[in-house]
């Protein structure tokens, strides 16, 4: 074979090799990549996954729900074509056929390439998955029955003991500086010629209350008096809105507290807790919060979360219930009267979605997330199936929310009492001149005086000079 032979051969080899990897391109662009996507079968929190049997006694069914849509969502934003089948996580009655760790299991058996659901990321299921980023952030923390707390003093607790002292003895001194200002005033409506004592103090407490009232100001006369009333009055209205204003809040916020603040307090106690059935949650309690394993207890619907807590311990319920913030906030908006969140907060990975290690497929759903979170999307699904953020807040989350309302003290006022006792005293010097008129008047005497004789030693001393 001649050189030319061979290499138009070799032309005609790259030639076909080229139009088919051209062909190959196309049908790829063309033919969407198919999935088996898993999910779970849950008896409650339908929010986030949903399997609906369209035709009783058959297979067609149909996938809803708020984990179910982030997921279609995220498909849409893939830069390729993608095709899913959803699979039930079901047995042969229609239940859940194990734990979510045992769906998971599923991909690593490539029985299914992918789960689409309410997942949580724990590095424990990162041995066998790869999951995508989150599409919700997550905790877990523990559901408690509120407490009314009640107390016969909470009347007085608005303000502090150094508060009502500081009240008090303010009201002493203006009442005080009225039945001076007043004393010819107090004299002249008077029977005889003069008071005793008591009635003397009596007028210091009441002389301020009755000129407050009174319709015809008949018992305020000076006009120095009447400023310090306006002052007086001025103090009382401050301080009684600020009053009603603390008193109203430890009414409604400081009086509903968690019965349970902490773990210990479970422990030490003794008390059943409940969690989430076919969740990590029960792990979590027995290997790193170290309950006993006959002390938990699992529960599947919100409904039965509500019962259980509303039963108690000793009824056979439980103290608390330890679940991820999520599903907690889906009780609380059905019973945020009855329970609150409580104690310290486990964090996790959060929701995503799970396909088999070193899956390709992950940088591109984890771009996709990222894509539809930083839109409308995010907010409008979770605005559909919860009506609130599912982002983790301070909504009802612990005891320290709920205790926000504190005593004011004198402190908080110490520049209001200064002012008001400036201008009390004030009033006082410009009323009674004489109060400062008489050490100024005995300041010119002596300093007259010693000038006076100073001068005087002066000129006999200069009269011999002069001789």
């Amino acid at each position: 074979m001649t050189k030319q032979a061979c290499f138009l051969i070799f032309l005609v080899f790259l030639f076909f090799n080229f139009h088919f990897k051209v062909i190959n391109s196309k049908s790829n662009e063309t033919t969407p990549l198919k999935l088996r996507i898993g999910v779970p079968v849950k008896e409650g929190f339908k929010e986030f996954v949903e399997v609906k049997n369209r035709i009783n006694g058959t297979d067609n069914f149909s996938c809803t729900g708020f984990s179910i849509e982030v997921f279609a969502a995220a498909v849409r934003s893939l830069p390729f074509k993608v095709e899913y089948d959803f699979i039930p996580f079901k047995n042969s009655t229609g239940q859940s056929n194990g734990s979510y760790d045992e769906l998971l299991q599923q991909i690593e058996a490539k029985k299914i390439h992918g789960v689409a659901g309410d997942t949580t990321i724990i590095f424990n299921r990162t041995s066998f998955v790869d999951f995508t980023l989150p599409y919700t952030e997550s905790g877990v923390t523990m559901l408690v029955p509120i407490k009314h707390r009640k107390s016969m003093w909470v009347v007085v607790k608005p303000f502090s003991w150094d508060l009502w002292l500081a009240i008090i003895i303010v009201t002493i001194f203006i009442s005080f500086v009225l039945v001076v200002l007043e004393r010819h005033n107090i004299t002249m409506t008077t029977t005889g010629c003069d008071e005793s004592p008591k009635r003397w103090v009596g007028k210091i407490f009441w002389l301020p209350m009755t000129s407050a009232v009174s319709t015809q100001g008949e018992n305020v006369m000076n006009n120095c008096s009447k400023f310090v009333l306006v002052v007086w009055l001025f103090l009382a209205f401050v301080l009684m809105q600020c009053y009603s204003a603390s008193l109203s809040s430890m009414l409604t916020v400081d009086q509903l507290l968690p019965t349970y603040t902490s773990i210990d307090e479970l422990q030490k106690g003794g008390y059943n807790v409940g969690f989430q059935q076919d969740s990590f949650v029960r792990s979590l309690l027995i290997e790193k919060l170290h309950f006993s394993p006959d002390k938990l207890k699992g529960y599947s619907t919100s409904e039965q979360y509500r019962h259980a807590l509303s039963k108690g311990n000793e009824n056979g319920g439980v103290a608390a219930i330890f679940d991820e913030i999520p599903c907690i906030k889906v009780v609380l908006a059905k019973h945020s009267s009855h329970f609150m969140m409580a104690g310290q907060t486990y964090r996790t990975g959060g929701f995503g979605f799970a396909f088999h290690l070193n899956s390709t497929l992950v940088p591109h759903f984890s771009r996709a997330i990222l894509n539809i979170s930083d839109g409308n999307i995010m907010d409008t699904l979770e605005t559909k199936y919860f009506g609130h953020s599912l982002i983790p807040s301070n909504y009802q989350s612990t005891s320290g929310a709920r205790n926000g309302a504190s005593p004011l003290t004198a402190y908080n006022f110490a520049a209001f009492f200064i002012g008001i006792g400036f201008a009390t005293l004030l009033a006082l010097l410009v009323s009674e001149s004489y109060i400062w008129q008489i050490p100024v008047r005995k300041a010119k005497q002596y300093y007259g005086q010693r000038y006076l004789c100073s001068n005087n030693t002066r000129v006999a001393n200069d009269i011999p000079n002069r001789r």
